[in-house]
């Protein structure tokens, strides 16, 4: 195992963290409220939302988690390994930089986007600026 997929998986651990602390923070409403000089008056409304988000991140986790315990009675312990590495993949796509999964040196300049369908870039296929996009006539 290469070395890029811990530290991928590593990076998109404290990426998803992040992103899940600014979400239950409210700090879209918060940011907002204070820019316009209402947070006084909203205080009790991102007081509910952080407390909801909360209670909403609590039951994700304990239904995730008794899925997991129920799947992992009755299947056995392959339900842990899927888990885990669906959990693993998904961790390290989000590590990746700028969440790409291909690795930047694999990229030639002339195709930016290595997974387009080569069909598009063809002329006469629908591509603006090409033959084959005029109409007939």
């Amino acid at each position: 195992m290469p070395i890029r997929y811990p530290v991928a998986v590593g990076r998109g651990l404290v990426l998803s963290t992040r992103t899940w602390w600014d979400w239950v923070r409210v700090s879209d409403f918060y940011t907002a409220a204070k820019s316009a000089d209402k947070l006084a008056d909203r205080y009790d409304d991102i007081q509910s939302h952080r407390v909801r988000r909360c209670w909403w991140t609590l039951g994700t986790l304990v239904a995730g988690g008794t899925g997991l315990v129920v799947a992992g009675l009755t299947v056995g312990p392959i339900a842990w390994w899927i888990a885990g590495g669906a959990v693993s993949a998904a961790l390290a796509g989000c590590g990746t930089p700028q969440g790409r999964i291909t690795r930047p040196q694999e990229r030639h300049p002339q195709h930016p986007h290595p997974g387009l369908d080569d069909q598009r870039r063809r002329p006469g296929r629908g591509v603006p600026g090409s033959e084959g996009d005029r109409p007939e006539g």
